[in-house]
């Protein structure tokens, strides 16, 4: 995407900007919907330690703040419980071993 400024201050040129920002983390909610699952599948990953999180301070210093979770540990997550497939065997409709009898 290349923006056009000009007028006051800016000059009249091109600048090349970025079409998307990555985030280096996400939120609970966001990290469900990157993976397809539910929030309470997502939370026992976080307790039983098979995904890390951070925990970011809030503004309430009594609170536990917020969890964040790096997205390059969703993604070794997903490379961690990668299944190959060897051999993919056609699955046979199922009424047609009961037309055969």
């Amino acid at each position: 995407m290349t923006a056009h400024f000009g007028g006051r201050g800016f000059p009249r040129e091109t600048y090349a900007m970025p079409d998307l920002i990555q985030p280096l983390a996400v939120s609970i909610e966001q990290a469900c919907q990157c993976l397809g699952v539910g929030e309470t599948t997502l939370r026992a990953l976080l307790d039983n330690g098979r995904l890390p999180f951070s925990r970011v301070p809030g503004a309430n210093p009594e609170g536990r703040g917020r969890v964040l979770i790096k997205v390059s540990d969703l993604n070794a997550l997903l490379d961690a419980t990668r299944v190959d497939v060897k051999c993919a065997r056609p699955r046979r409709k199922a009424g047609r071993k009961a037309a055969r009898s």
